[in-house]
């Protein structure tokens, strides 16, 4: 009786529930709008990379230039950021805010195409409920935001270029007069200059036109070929040809996998957003019962999707995916098969209460369309770097074709009015997300004004590769994306990069989480003339993490090596650099019981000391090539070597340095260090750095030295701000050393 109760409810009121459903994913993205559009750094990591594209056309540069450091372009054409461009100076400048609106304008001008595309076909059919289904169009696009990588209000060329390309379909369509051709020709002259990818549509579109009218087909055709050929060539002309080295060339660099096209992309379609297939297939169905010669296709289809539905069955040990990572319910694997298992019965157990086939009015235009935008998706998931705004073009002709064909299929079936319900109902629960993920919290805020303060000590350029707005804000300075740098990898790279690092071009470099890791690789010589300033620490993993995308976040500052004095407090020198005056170890701040070192290497590489606390000197012809003092701060460094002396034994092998007493400043303090050694496989438990309170010499922090190479380590000191203490070094090994130079002060993000 339960179950005869919630059917009779779903088919008295067909679309009440499911659009009750489907308010909360429009209220979810009008409240993730309205709280990161103004965020001043990347929501997405090539963000801050478009951007670039619309300062150098502000600057009158053009961006289809040779491969630099300057600028490497996107594979995109330049619709977007010339518009950026153009609106900056009526908006405040170039800024995040400027290009997320574009996006959200253009979103919001989609949502109106769906509506009055799904409104005035079905008016023109008669349909009942027309507002109901028009406005479940809204809520299916809405619903798919975080599905399709939370894209819609990101500052690139996506939300803008759907928003030409599905106004040219409209005009197509619903205005069929020479006129409107000529205008739907333009918009889709200006979407494939905003993104190459809406030319999917442009060869159906033309044999749509050319089966209902040929002369309102030639128009079109010639009305879109006609501006994009001639700016083409304009553009490739005025920049020596590289606008098509990068637009078409490029993309010929990337890797297109036909294992996705051909099964991985259906597979997580069904997956991720199984109605999208489904639903359409349901209606398809019964329209291709009518016709002898697509009667078959809908069981072909099923027959292709259940080789997808068996890959991921048979593969449920996957890594975790960039696609479904979106699914709330991913884990354990398992679960993922169930919204398309349960929708796959229910559709079966349609088909099986209703058998005969009736007569179906929607115009095949809309199935064209849907077509369209499966393909186009379909390409987009099969290139290399593909992210889940590859789904976008499916998703708006699906939220279009979806509930005009489930219109049809409710005026045919009104009895089971309650399975597709059931359906709508699941998917729309199985898209759930969490929409405060999707916003920068009050940390991220904190994070971006202390990374800004932090970067302002240094004087122009900086470089960001990955935040190339960090520069721009700083000091209006335009260089490449990190992106680009990997775009042209494969072209001979950037020519000027390494020329740039050993002349230290920059004054700093601020570097993420992957390109730090492979700075040997991207960064080729980074080490030679710069040190590591920073390991930036965060309070969390997420804290300053881009929210869709490449998930990534600044990791590292380097800084070009220099050499003036700088101190941890008043009386304690943090880089020994004023050692070139000859001062006493109380001009330092540090003392030691045994000897105290510090070490140069000059132009004729020679080390020269001095050895404060007992005078003793140093030898002058002790050699000591460049490359061992590789990433160190400036001209000096601490050091407790002591074993090519002659005093005795056990003063070489125990040596322990103290600075004077200071208050703690920041959370934490940080310093380079290296140990030097004969014996690599010695423990490092007796090369020890240690902060001790004042009054009581209790040790609050403590780390070891552990590589031959210079690395930064941090002492944490958070709960002690304000307190006196000292810092105390041990070095109780006479086959190993340290060394030690530039003491910071830092933040935890």
């Amino acid at each position: 009786m339960k179950i005869q109760r919630i059917k009779k409810s779903l088919s008295d009121h067909p679309l009440s529930l499911v659009i009750l459903f489907g308010l909360f994913y429009l209220f979810a993205w009008i409240w993730v709008v309205t709280h990161r559009i103004s965020y001043p750094f990347e929501l997405e990591w090539m963000e801050g990379g478009q951007l670039m594209h619309a300062a150098r056309l502000i600057e009158g540069k053009s961006i289809y230039v040779e491969p630099s450091t300057e600028f490497i372009p996107f594979f995109y054409t330049p619709g977007y950021p010339w518009v950026v461009g153009k609106l900056s100076p009526y908006f405040g400048g170039l800024s995040f805010v400027l290009g997320r609106s574009i996006s959200v304008l253009s979103t919001i001008w989609i949502c109106l195409l769906i509506f009055w595309s799904i409104f005035k076909e079905l008016t023109a059919q008669n349909f009942q409920f027309r507002y109901a289904y028009s406005f479940l169009g809204i809520l299916l696009y809405m619903a798919l935001f975080r599905s399709n990588g939370a894209f819609y209000d990101i500052a690139r060329p996506d939300s803008f270029f759907l928003a030409l390309l599905f106004s040219a379909i409209f005009l197509i369509y619903f205005f069929d007069r020479m006129p409107y051709m000529i205008l739907a020709g333009l918009l889709m002259s200006l979407a494939f200059l905003s993104k190459q990818t809406s030319s999917v549509y442009f060869p159906l579109l033309c044999l749509y036109l050319l089966w209902k009218n040929w002369k309102l087909a030639i128009v079109f055709a010639l009305s879109a070929m006609l501006p994009t050929v001639l700016s083409v060539y304009l553009i490739n002309s005025k920049t020596d040809g590289y606008f098509w080295k990068y637009i078409f060339e490029g993309h010929q660099g990337h890797l297109f996998y036909w294992k996705n096209i051909l099964l991985q992309y259906w597979r997580d379609v069904l997956f991720i957003m199984p109605i999208l297939l489904l639903l359409p297939w349901l209606w398809f169905y019964y329209w291709a019962q009518k016709t002898t010669f697509f009667k078959y296709v809908p069981w072909l289809l099923l027959l292709h999707w259940a080789a997808a539905y068996y890959q991921r069955v048979d593969d449920l040990n996957f890594v975790p995916h960039m696609y479904y990572q979106e699914l709330f319910y991913e884990n354990p694997h398992i679960l993922i098969l169930l919204p398309p298992t349960i929708m796959l019965l229910l559709i079966a157990y349609f088909l099986k209460i209703n058998r005969t086939s009736r007569s179906f009015r929607l115009n095949p235009f809309w199935l064209l369309m849907y077509m369209a935008g499966v393909g186009a998706s379909g390409l987009n998931h099969s290139t290399q770097w593909a992210y889940s705004n590859c789904f976008m073009l499916l998703s708006i002709s699906a939220s279009i074709f979806i509930p005009l064909a489930i219109s049809e299929l409710y005026e045919n079936f009104s009895k089971s009015q309650w399975v597709i319900n059931t359906i709508l109902i699941l998917q729309l629960i199985c898209w759930f997300y969490v929409p405060q993920n999707q916003v920068p919290s009050a940390r991220d805020i904190q994070a971006v004004q202390k990374l800004k303060e932090e970067l302002n000590q240094w004087k122009a350029p900086i470089f960001a590769p990955a935040h190339p707005m960090l520069a721009w804000d700083k000091d209006r300075y335009i260089h490449t994306h990190q992106m680009g740098i990997q775009d042209v990898a494969y072209q001979g790279g950037v020519k000027d990069l390494r020329s740039k690092l050993q002349k230290k071009y920059w004054q700093a470099i601020v570097l993420d989480e992957d390109l730090n890791g492979l700075r040997k690789y991207w960064l080729p010589g980074l080490e030679d003339g710069y040190y590591l300033v920073q390991n930036i620490r965060y309070a969390d993993k997420n804290v300053l993490r881009t929210k869709t995308g490449h998930l990534n976040r600044p990791i590292s500052i380097w800084a070009k090596q220099d050499f003036e004095q700088r101190n941890l407090s008043p009386e304690i020198s943090a880089n020994y650099e004023s050692y070139q005056r000859r001062y006493h170890e109380q001009t330092f701040g540090w003392y030691s019981a045994s000897t105290l070192t510090i070490e140069r290497i000059n132009q004729e590489n020679t080390l020269k000391g001095l050895a404060p606390s007992n005078r003793l000197q140093i030898p002058t012809d002790w050699s000591v090539k460049p490359s061992k003092y590789k990433g160190q701060q400036g001209d000096f460094v601490l050091s407790t070597e002591t074993s090519n002396l002659k005093y005795p034994a056990n003063l070489a092998s125990q040596v322990t340095i103290k600075s004077k007493p200071f208050k703690v400043q920041k959370d934490l303090l940080s310093f380079l260090a290296k140990k030097i050694t004969n014996h690599p496989k010695n423990p490092n438990d007796l090369l020890e750095v240690k902060v001790l309170l004042q009054s009581n010499q209790q040790v609050i922090a403590q780390t070891k030295a552990w590589t031959e190479q210079f690395q930064r380590l941090e002492l944490i000191l958070k709960d002690y701000i304000g307190q006196e203490v000292y810092i105390e070094i041990n070095d109780l090994d006479a086959k190993q050393a340290l060394l030690i130079d530039d003491w910071r002060w830092q933040d935890i993000y």
